[in-house]
């Protein structure tokens, strides 16, 4: 199924503070690649499987915008269904 998922996701290092973010990710039907992900070095991060793709989003801009989750997930499902993506089914 096309899944999405939010989460608080913190970029810092041991030595570096950065600001926490706020990230998307979207799980394509199983054997569809969605894209290619990338680490902090900008190399290609193996460990994401291919059927995922990751938007990251300042949170706290994001917490600023009301009902962020719901109109980004809105926008991105009608951009997956447009570009060709299966539409959401609703099993209930």
């Amino acid at each position: 199924a096309n899944d999405v998922v939010w989460d608080v996701f913190d970029p810092s290092s041991p030595t570096q503070q950065r600001e926490r973010l706020i990230r998307l990710t979207l799980v394509s039907v199983s054997g569809k690649a969605a894209r290619t992900c990338y680490d902090k070095e900008n190399h290609v991060d193996n460990t994401v499987l291919a059927n995922r793709a990751r938007f990251l989003f300042s949170l706290s801009q994001a917490e600023s915008v009301p009902d962020f989750q719901t109109r980004m997930a809105k926008a991105f499902k009608k951009l997956i269904e447009l570009s060709g993506g299966m539409p959401e089914d609703d099993l209930f």
